[in-house]
């Protein structure tokens, strides 16, 4: 009797420790979204892009829910009605053991009524290829992070104790993207019945690709009850493209996976209660390593190194005038390392444009863990490379300053020789301390203006650099004291 009760007190323990992990967005219907006005202020940065990997970061389920035989979706089977339905994108996998038909992992699968209402379905349900008949954007690029609505039929199958479960069959893509509308981004609830872009560039982010087959002539944009019954009876299926994700799966992304399972192998144990305390305190040290992405807009300075306690060079950049979402201005200044997401995007240029993801909630940040994760440019041409390596990142930002210390040579060479190897030019050698004029961040220092400022009455006035250094422009006095007679102005008429 001893036993049992200490068994039945354990097991009570174990699920209220499960239920405390479950986290309330998990619950919400929240889809990727982007305010029109933040596409009027940055035409040129990709705000949808950027809001799919904040939704793939945020919304995507936070903990592993087993699965289940989909009862919810029993109703719809015996009722042989259609389900309207929304959802994330979360993977591409095969689940049914057939590599040639992979199937979408759908995450967050809600109802939707007439009126645009979600109600909650499933935590997660696959969707196998092969029975997807049409799609309504032809064709259609889906993407992990990418909201994803569809009709589709409800069919059975048998689990492996012979249990019945419930699926998703014949189905109509009513399309996967990215919604728009004109207010700021709602963290309770999306409104999904707001304009949904669905042909927007996904570069080669995507999961799967669908295309009509050819003697499919059915092209309207909203298709009505019937029309949708008769595209679900349509014979064979839309033609489909896949690759494999470059996103964590749904179980890497489930941060409190390893602390349930360490749970369950010693839940047994006498000291139960404090190894439960042990759990949690290592699942919410997890959760402030892993925190949601942050967006902020920004302007690019300047390249630079530091030493580090090993004696190293860290090549890193500098950003001014950042701002966060709701255009509120959050820090002057902030230093990245430089990783693969700069590299990739290419050489920048100071005072250009820029729009970025950390997990640094800024002006707060942490040398060693806080990095840029996604970087875009307003800059309507490809960016020149730089270096991949750090010797030669190194050697470049040292030939931009006309570093020639002894020591730095071998850095030098490494960058030359990156160049040689690349095709790329060498940058300009100019020393700016023998020429008299600064850049745009020492004008700033100099007359007390953000970065922001500064560029808007070097516009206004039309002024011109008086030469460029490794992309950095240089202004002579000549200009500053037109920079002065402005901001005097300016004064006199306040």
């Amino acid at each position: 009797m001893l036993n049992f009760l200490k068994n039945f007190f354990l097991n009570l323990k174990q699920k209220q420790y499960q239920d405390s992990l479950v986290f309330p967005s998990d619950n919400l219907p929240l889809f990727p979204y982007v305010d029109e006005n933040t596409l009027a202020e940055h035409p040129l940065i990709d705000e949808y892009n950027l809001a799919r990997v904040y939704s793939l970061n945020n919304y995507l389920n936070h903990k592993i829910y087993h699965s289940n035989r989909h009862k919810s979706l029993e109703k719809y089977y015996q009722n042989m009605e259609s389900l309207h339905w929304i959802a994330l994108v979360s993977d591409i996998g095969w689940p049914f053991g057939n590599k040639n038909k992979p199937a979408l992992l759908l995450e967050k699968v809600f109802a939707v009524d007439s009126d645009n209402n979600c109600k909650l379905l499933e935590r997660h349900v696959w969707l196998n290829t092969k029975y997807i008949k049409h799609t309504i954007t032809n064709p259609q690029s889906i993407a992990v992070g990418d909201a994803i609505k569809g009709v589709s039929n409800i069919g059975i199958y048998f689990g492996p104790k012979k249990e019945v479960k419930y699926e998703l069959r014949e189905t109509v893509i009513l399309g996967a993207g990215i919604f728009v509308g004109p207010d700021e981004r709602n963290d309770q609830k999306t409104d999904i019945s707001h304009k949904f872009i669905t042909d927007y560039d996904r570069h080669n982010d995507w999961i799967l690709k669908i295309n009509n087959k050819k003697n499919d002539t059915f092209f309207s944009k909203s298709p009505t009850t019937h029309e949708l019954t008769s595209l679900l009876a349509l014979s064979g299926t839309a033609f489909t493209n896949y690759q494999r994700s470059k996103h964590q799966s749904y179980i890497e992304r489930s941060l409190a996976h390893k602390a349930i399972k360490k749970r369950k192998q010693k839940a047994k144990s006498p000291n139960f209660t404090r190894e439960v305390k042990n759990i949690k305190h290592s699942v919410h040290q997890t959760l402030n390593h892993t925190r949601s992405l942050q967006r902020y807009h920004a302007q690019f300075s300047r390249y630079f190194y530091y030493n580090d306690q090993n004696g190293n060079f860290v090549p890193c950049v500098k950003f001014v005038d950042i701002f966060n979402e709701l255009n509120e201005s959050v820090s002057q200044n902030v230093f990245f390392k430089i990783n693969p997401p700069l590299i990739k995007l290419g050489r920048l240029k100071p005072g250009m444009k820029i729009s970025f993801s950390t997990r640094a909630k800024l002006p707060n940040q942490s040398e060693d863990k806080d990095q840029i994760i996604e970087i875009s440019t307003n800059s309507p041409t490809k960016l020149s490379p730089i270096p991949d390596t750090n010797d030669a990142l190194v050697g470049m930002i040292m030939r931009d300053r006309n570093d020639q210390t002894p020591d730095h040579l071998i850095f030098l060479e490494k960058y030359k020789e990156w160049c040689q190897t690349n095709n790329q030019p060498l940058t300009q050698n100019i020393n700016p301390a023998k020429v008299k004029s600064f850049n745009k961040e020492e004008i700033s220092q100099q007359l007390n203006l953000t970065g922001l400022q500064l560029e808007k009455i070097i516009q206004k006035l039309q002024l011109k650099p008086a030469y460029t250094n490794a992309n950095e422009e240089y202004f002579n006095e000549n200009s500053i004291k037109q920079i002065e007679k402005e901001l005097h102005l300016r004064q006199m008429l306040l």
